[in-house]
């Protein structure tokens, strides 16, 4: 009879023959490694260059099947995101308010009418829509459809003279039309136009200049459109060579009517430039009186905006329905349209009870923490990013396009995405390459920052979340494209 001991013994030695002959497993991480050993190297490439010196390169992808961040570069450092902000406004949207909302401007008539003559105020009453009067969103209004629209109701009511006048009711919306950190060099242009529950023609004007007879002539202003009555202009514009590109920028504020245009235009034609309407609300009120009365239904009172809802008894004349949001949203991430954005952050607030900027801000970080977003390094001052006070991290970036996938409306929210070599502001970027149509992401530009957000389907089939955020570089933008372009085709090779 064997004693125990000597079956321990037996047993132990059988166990350690077996462990010393046994190839060794390979570890999980040094099989990561081997995956983005490629690129690593390529981030640590580009990064050592010169024009990086005194840049910030933060890089991370995400592999959201297992939830495991795969490669990490300074990828928990605060970085200026720039438009790659509006991923976060345009997700919340789609929580908060669903793919399908449309939002709804009536007009409506207070007061009797007798034998023709309406003894009160038509009302434009605004519902949050982002794109009255715009022909920038599929299956939008053009201003002048809208406003004939209108004619057409006002007479179709009976309506032949008006003896109050045309009131625009923009109170849907908090008036807080700017965020707190978007400077003067900004809000006087068309791209930083201000949010209101009243948005008319996408809160902008065209305004069309004459160059001077030579360089460095005055330019002349010659119409805006739409137009501004009472606007004061200081006109600082020069004349510059045939073929340079605008160089003008507009100065001032909302709800004023004192505008400074300077820079230059080329010689050469008419040239037209864009700013912000200084009252939306207003300049909708003023186009549909002026139709009204060339209509032949004269408008007693001035046309004017209220100073609070409306809640005197009204009948409907009219009713103008927005596209459903996601096509709103897709324009918004196409065209990386802000008004749209920073419209989004206040409807979502408001669809989520709040009554300010400041609590709509603090309603998307709670939706963002909830769905597993990491927000140290995070700041948001805004909806668009043209805010520099915005701060996001690659980190958080990739774990919040990995919880997006999560969501019931993931699939149409990604759609409207600009996609590599397509559309959006990277249709012109790798056609003839294997990326071409295999990533779709934000992109983010102010100066000296350039974001690539996004989703990227690599060679292996698998899709990746990806951040690439670049602050502080001292080269042309199109320099930081390209290397973006490299690590991109890295990854796509590598996973």
């Amino acid at each position: 009879m064997i004693s125990r001991p000597i079956v321990f013994l037996t047993v132990c030695c059988c166990y350690l023959l077996s462990v010393i002959q046994s190839p060794a497993a390979p570890s999980k991480e040094s099989h990561a490694t081997r995956k983005v050993t490629a690129i690593s190297d390529c981030v640590t490439s580009l990064s050592r260059q010169a024009k990086y010196a005194n840049a910030i390169v933060s890089v991370a992808v995400l592999d959201p099947q297992t939830s495991e961040v795969l490669f990490e570069h300074n990828s928990s450092t605060a970085m200026i995101p720039a438009s790659c902000m509006k991923i976060l406004s345009s997700a919340t949207a789609m929580h908060f308010l669903g793919p399908d909302h449309r939002f709804t401007t009536t007009l409506e008539a207070s007061g009797i009418v007798t034998s023709g003559v309406l003894e009160g105020d038509i009302i434009i009453r605004g519902g949050g829509d982002p794109c009255l009067a715009s022909d920038r969103v599929e299956d939008s209004m053009s201003s002048e459809s809208l406003l004939n629209a209108w004619v057409d109701a006002v007479k179709a009511s009976g309506i032949r003279s008006i003896k109050g006048g045309v009131l625009a009711d923009d109170t849907f919306l908090p008036r807080e039309p700017l965020p707190d950190n978007h400077t003067i060099d900004d809000i006087g242009n068309y791209y930083a136009a201000g949010t209101c529950g009243l948005t008319f023609h996408d809160n902008l004007y065209y305004l069309t200049l004459r160059p001077g007879a030579q360089v460095g002539a005055p330019a002349e202003i010659l119409r805006a459109s739409p137009p501004l009555p009472g606007m004061e202009w200081t006109n600082q514009v020069t004349t510059a060579a045939p073929k340079t590109r605008d160089g003008t920028n507009i100065y001032g504020y909302p709800d004023t009517f004192t505008r400074v245009i300077t820079g230059t235009i080329p010689l050469g034609g008419e040239f037209t430039v864009k700013g912000s309407l200084p009252a939306p609300a207003l300049t909708a009120a003023q186009m549909l009186e002026d139709r009204l009365v060339r209509a032949g239904i004269p408008v007693d009172r001035a046309p004017g905006v209220a100073s609070e809802t409306v809640t005197t008894s009204t009948h409907m004349l009219a009713q103008t329905m927005s596209p459903p949001l996601a096509k709103i949203i897709r324009t918004l991430n196409k065209q990386s349209f802000n008004l749209y954005a920073e419209m989004m952050l206040m409807l979502a607030g408001k669809a989520a009870g709040t009554t300010s900027r400041e609590e709509a801000i603090k309603a998307e970080k709670v939706w963002l923490e909830s769905i597993g977003t990491p927000l140290n390094g995070f700041r948001i001052d805004d909806g668009s990013g043209l805010s520099r006070g915005d701060t996001v991290t690659a980190h958080g970036m990739v774990r919040l396009l990995a919880a997006l996938q999560r969501q019931s409306w993931f699939e149409t929210w990604k759609s409207t995405l600009p996609i590599l070599g397509i559309d959006g502001d990277l249709r012109d970027r790798q056609k003839d390459s294997p990326l071409r149509g295999r990533v779709q992401a934000k992109t983010g530009l102010i100066s000296r920052v350039r974001g690539h957000c996004g989703y990227l389907q690599a060679r292996s089939g698998s899709i990746y979340c990806f951040a690439i955020i670049v602050n502080y570089y001292t080269c042309p933008w199109a320099e930081v494209d390209s290397d973006t372009d490299a690590i991109l085709m890295a990854i796509y090779n590598s996973l």
